[in-house]
């Protein structure tokens, strides 16, 4: 079975980055029909039920860590993840505290 982690601004409740997770869940399934989704998520147990997937915080690196891990593929969901308005502090990549670039990075820097 395929293990796909999707990293997003998800559980956020914005209405675009929801849309994109929906479309790429979507035609994931359509695609693999036996895949199994595990999303990054600020909401855990609200993007499970809206998605059908296993979710995870983003706060928690070991479960991040142990996502990556485990997956065949990870996705850097759409919209606008890299961007410089709220900084970057490189000291906070794979910690409980990461924020702006680091918080989307530390997927990415796990799956390389």
């Amino acid at each position: 079975m395929k293990q796909i982690l999707i990293t997003g601004y998800i559980g956020y409740n914005n209405a675009g980055d929801e849309g994109i997770a929906r479309v790429i869940t979507g035609h994931l399934r359509e695609r693999i029909p036996e895949v199994e989704i595990t999303m990054l998520s600020s909401n855990p147990p609200e993007t499970a039920y809206a998605y059908g997937v296993r979710a995870i915080g983003w706060r928690d690196p070991v479960a991040i860590a142990e996502a990556v891990r485990h997956t065949d593929l990870t996705i850097l969901g759409g919209g606008g993840l890299f961007q410089d308005y709220w900084g970057f502090d490189p000291t906070t990549i794979l910690t409980r505290d990461h924020w702006g670039l680091s918080f989307y990075l530390s997927p990415a820097l796990l799956s390389a």
